[in-house]
């Protein structure tokens, strides 16, 4: 057996997900299933510079923005007015989704479970 070598397209193609989705401005908008891996090492960058409770600055606070959502998404809602307190909530969202914590609500959600009555 060849230990030198791993395919590593190939569980990458196993492992693929739902997108995560989000419906904002009458816009349903998706996110990889997994976390891109710009997003955390571009957090600990910018804790590393500014700290945790310093403002970050709006053009790098974009840059994280553009890395979670993507450019074809925040291009749409950009030209669409989405306000900075919009695009804030959207990210800590989607944050919280991609850390595991139990948020949002799939009400309107077509895909999502249906909540059982007797609950």
């Amino acid at each position: 057996m060849n230990n030198r070598y791993k395919d590593f397209d190939q569980g990458r193609a196993e492992k693929q997900g739902d997108p995560i989705q989000f419906k904002i401005h009458g816009m349903l908008i998706n996110l990889p299933p997994e976390i891109p891996a710009i997003v955390p090492v571009m957090a600990l960058r910018l804790t590393k510079k500014y700290g945790t409770e310093a403002d970050v600055p709006q053009d790098e606070l974009a840059e994280l923005s553009l890395s979670i959502i993507g450019k074809k998404a925040l291009d749409l809602l950009l030209a669409d007015g989405i306000t900075t307190d919009e695009l804030g909530e959207v990210i800590r969202w989607a944050l919280s989704v991609y850390s595991g914590e139990e948020v949002g609500d799939d009400a309107g959600n077509p895909t999502a479970p249906v909540p059982d009555a007797g609950a």
